[in-house]
């Protein structure tokens, strides 16, 4: 393809770095931005993308904004207003139909709203046009979520962006002289979500099934971000009250070694209501079919609680009275101490894990605000005073 000078081109794509997480229901946007470069022959358009390897995509901004997520098993679903833009160079008169197109696809939008998609042309500080396709997607996202530490989580935001062009002809990119700006406010999900502010990259391939004995490889570019799950309420309402009822057996052992069926009574009473009380917490729980840090925590608890019935049971059948209060004082001090040895190292693994990972995530915001600074300078610095 040629311009009416007579240079020949060949075009070389690059997609955008960034999730704009502009959280107030306005729009998600990829921009990407196609260079092109002279060649020595005249090249025919529907070939120009076997002319060099691959053709390199880099994403310049995006903006999403979030109008809440919500948990459905494994599943995350995040409103965004998505943009997408990508840029070729432009003759005088422009015809976008005579132009390759990178065929962007959003891998993760499971159901859209709003679907717009235009084309401008726009004008760099070098003087040069380009071809700008825009999109704007009102739509659910899905992400799976990984709730292992539930409920002391991180969850995964993104928007997966994907070329109906194989990788041997187009590479996604981050475009690293442009930054993407992430809005912490007006999100409807804040009262249960505190979304990180950053964005980061990350490209990969995915590979796919043409036909039953061909696969090909597309490349894949996730723009995402962070969001830290409040925990106040999950702390209070659960951990806390399953804590004082796991506690209780403990003081079946005031009762008199005389009265044992009381306490195996008492014991079955306090099992019955754990397990009332798990039913309950359940609803609000998401439905997995692994283990969270929460499931572990309230098993834990009801199992202390069934060997606290146990042993009064073991208990009925010594019959010297001198053995049975040595053994009933070394159980109770054994448990109160298997107790609170469970419960410190539970808080323990719970407190280093969730340090570890916010430590992580406050270095990826350290090296995204200084990224923003160099690009952006005193603007970046006065758009995010507090």
């Amino acid at each position: 393809m040629s311009d009416n000078g007579g240079n020949n081109y060949v075009h070389v794509f690059r997609p955008p770095p960034q999730i704009q997480a502009y959280l107030h229901d306005i729009a998600n946007m990829l921009e990407v931005a196609l260079i092109t470069r002279p060649f020595s022959n005249v090249l025919d358009r529907h070939a120009i993308s076997h002319v060099y390897e691959r053709t390199n995509i880099r994403n310049r901004a995006c903006r999403t904004v979030f109008g809440f997520i919500h948990i459905r098993s494994d599943i995350m679903f995040n409103e965004l207003h998505p943009f997408f833009f990508y840029i070729i160079p432009l003759q005088d008169k422009v015809n976008f139909s005579e132009y390759w197109s990178p065929k962007l696809v959003v891998q993760n939008l499971e159901n859209s709203v709003l679907n717009n998609v235009w084309k401008e042309v726009t004008v760099d500080k070098n003087n040069e046009a380009y071809i700008v396709e825009k999109r704007r997607i009102k739509g659910t996202f899905k992400e799976r979520q990984e709730l292992h530490d539930f409920p002391f989580d991180f969850q995964e935001i993104s928007v997966s962006v994907t070329s109906e062009h194989p990788l041997d002809e187009v590479v996604l990119l981050e475009d690293e002289n442009e930054i993407s700006s992430l809005t912490v406010t007006c999100f409807t999900g804040d009262h249960e979500w505190e979304l990180r502010d950053f964005v980061e990259a990350e490209i990969k391939e995915i590979s796919k099934d043409i036909s039953d004995f061909v696969s090909a490889t597309f490349p894949l570019l996730k723009l995402k971000t962070l969001a830290r799950r409040k925990f106040g309420y999950f702390i209070l309402n659960i951990l806390l009250v399953m804590t004082f009822i796991s506690c209780l057996p403990l003081t079946i052992f005031a009762v008199s070694r005389d009265l044992i069926e009381n306490r195996i009574f008492l014991g079955f009473l306090l099992i019955l209501i754990g397990v009332t009380f798990r039913f309950i917490t359940n609803k609000v729980l998401p439905k997995i079919s692994y283990l969270t840090t929460l499931d572990k925590y309230i098993l834990a608890c009801m199992i202390f609680m069934f060997l606290c019935t146990i042993w009064h049971s073991i208990l009925s059948r010594i019959d010297d009275l001198d053995i049975q209060y040595t053994a009933d004082l070394w159980a109770f001090v054994s448990l109160v101490i298997l107790y609170a040895l469970y419960h410190l190292i539970f808080i323990s693994v719970v407190l280093i894990k969730y340090l570890i990972q916010r430590s992580s995530i406050m270095s990826k915001e350290q090296t995204y605000q200084e990224k923003a600074v160099r690009l952006m300078g005193d603007a970046w610095l006065i758009s995010h005073k507090h």
